[in-house]
């Protein structure tokens, strides 16, 4: 998704760590509470009685410290097909394709909640029943379209199998062939919002997840419940309408594959066929 900058590199280095010295760390434990910070209260005890608690415990500086920049991981375009191939001692064979979309764009939440459930989540899944099921192509497969925590992120198409190393080439061909083209399952469809639907009349957000969901909504730009667009589209949203989010922002896209397997057992003109192959190690990805 990063390349080389990634969250799981950016990492201190281990002579850098092995130099720190543990006064620092102790220190900047103790500096926590001088950079600006929420305090967030769930129970029954007024609000004017916890602020007096908060006052006299939390004990704070007048003037708080802003946060430092926070270091900014570039998400790479998906405007090719290449294959990233990690050799890794193991039976199967796991593939994950991607595609980057759009930047985050609420309206698109019903849509993708649906296409989730519908397409590529659960039993009784379009791939589930297509690639497991009916053909018996794969350990395990799910696809989706993912709704990024942040405001500056992108969407992601995705799809995933693990499969055996001798049905490579027909597991990734048929994940690919209904990443391109939907099939229209009415029963399986009305399930699928069904199925959202009562998960949502069934789902209390209580306790300390009423500041998260909060937090999470403010970082998506949204000051709401957003469930409720997710309900109020499922009693109307018809075959058509996800067939058309389908062919705007899943069909017909580039992919950057991601491949974990024996090289010994990985037939990798099946790979070389997808798109230019670069072969990564374990060092590359997690930085250490």
């Amino acid at each position: 998704m990063y390349g080389e900058k990634s969250p799981y590199t950016h990492l201190i280095s281990e002579d850098n760590l092995k130099a720190q010295d543990p006064e620092e760390l102790t220190e900047l434990l103790k500096g926590l509470y001088s950079y600006k910070h929420k305090v967030f209260y769930y129970g029954s005890m007024p609000l004017t009685k916890v602020m007096r608690v908060i006052e006299k415990h939390h004990k704070v500086p007048e003037v708080l410290k802003t946060y430092p920049d926070p270091v900014k991981f570039v998400e790479l375009e998906t405007n090719e097909n290449k294959v990233y191939f990690v050799d890794y001692d193991m039976v199967q064979v796991n593939i994950i394709m991607m595609s980057k979309d759009e930047k985050l764009n609420m309206s698109l939440l019903p849509e993708a909640t649906l296409f989730n459930e519908y397409f590529g989540g659960g039993l009784s899944s379009i791939v589930f029943q297509e690639i497991r099921e009916s053909r018996a192509l794969a350990y395990a497969v799910f696809a989706a379209f993912n709704i990024p925590a942040k405001r500056e992120r992108s969407h992601f198409a995705y799809g995933f199998v693990g499969t055996q190393a001798d049905k490579l080439q027909m597991a990734i061909h048929a994940l690919l062939d209904l990443m391109n083209d939907m099939p229209k399952a009415g029963k399986q469809f009305n399930l699928a919002k069904e199925s959202i639907m009562k998960k949502i009349e069934s789902e209390r957000i209580t306790k300390t997840n009423i500041y998260s969901t909060y937090i999470r909504n403010l970082d998506r730009g949204v000051n709401y419940d957003t469930r409720k667009d997710v309900y109020e589209a499922m009693k109307t949203m018809s075959l058509d309408e996800l067939d058309k989010f389908f062919m705007e922002h899943i069909a017909g896209k580039n992919y950057t594959f991601l491949v974990l397997g024996d090289r010994d057992a990985v037939d990798m003109n099946v790979l070389k066929e997808l798109g230019t192959i670069r072969e990564i190690k374990l060092e590359e990805i997690f930085g250490h």
